[in-house]
């Protein structure tokens, strides 16, 4: 999935760019690419290298900066690194700037709307209302931002459950607490009535131990076996999308 959405975002990044730009390649190549989290996430490796393969045969020059804000939640945190992405963007003056996930793109790309500068967004879970990035409509959005949104498949997951395990009434929806997840937990809460299974809550969770507590606890009124609290003990929080 990264790799595809990697290629269309590449189609998008050279159909914006030849508007900006004479002769392609080399120094009208500038490729400004804003990261919401950090280098090592399995998420933003995958999607970088599916977009630079797909430009492998560009001669376009990179630049990454890296928000680091699954990390640092906080808001001053990613107002602060907003700041520093925009100040190397005006110094460095790319063709493109392509933003990843939510964070890079409401406050980078936000940022940067109604300039000459062409934003390319992906992994977005908001509605590009939110962001500000539609003035008109979706097809005709009328400012300088395009992208792919990101659609978790709640839906889908909640029925293939039910195909596995047919006696299951109940489920909880559990997640980190950043402001990715918390906008898409709204959207699947918006897919609620669909789902097969009584949703019981939805719970943002902070640390590890957060996470045991509330499993333990949602053990009582989920209709399935839980791991006991020796193997949550040695388990691992499982990272978000």
């Amino acid at each position: 999935m990264p790799g595809r959405v990697a290629v269309l975002v590449a189609v998008l990044v050279l159909g914006l760019a030849s508007f900006g730009t004479g002769a392609w390649g080399g120094e009208n190549c500038r490729i400004f690419l804003v990261f919401s989290y950090h280098p090592s996430l399995p998420w933003h490796i995958n999607a970088k290298k599916g977009l630079l393969d797909a430009l492998r045969d560009m001669d376009c020059l990179y630049k990454s900066f890296y928000m680091d804000t699954k990390r640092h939640t906080e808001e001053p945190w990613i107002r602060k690194k907003a700041h520093e992405a925009l100040k190397e963007v005006k110094e460095w003056k790319p063709a493109v700037v392509v933003t990843f996930d939510d964070n890079a793109a409401r406050v980078v790309g936000g940022g940067l709307l109604g300039t000459s500068t062409p934003v390319v967004f992906l992994g977005v879970n908001a509605e590009p209302e939110k962001c500000g990035f539609v003035r008109g409509t979706r097809k005709r959005p009328g400012v300088n931002v395009t992208g792919v949104l990101e659609r978790h498949y709640f839906a889908q997951t909640f029925k293939l459950l039910k195909a596995l395990v047919p006696g299951i009434e109940k489920c909880a929806v559990l997640s980190d607490d950043s402001y990715t997840s918390r906008v898409a937990l709204d959207y699947c809460r918006s897919l609620e009535p669909s789902f097969p299974v009584k949703i019981v809550g939805y719970y943002t969770l902070r640390t590890f131990q957060e996470w045991q507590e509330r499993v333990l606890e949602l053990q009582s009124c989920l209709l399935y076996t839980s791991p006991s609290p020796r193997d949550l003990s040695t388990s691992r929080m499982p990272s978000s999308a």
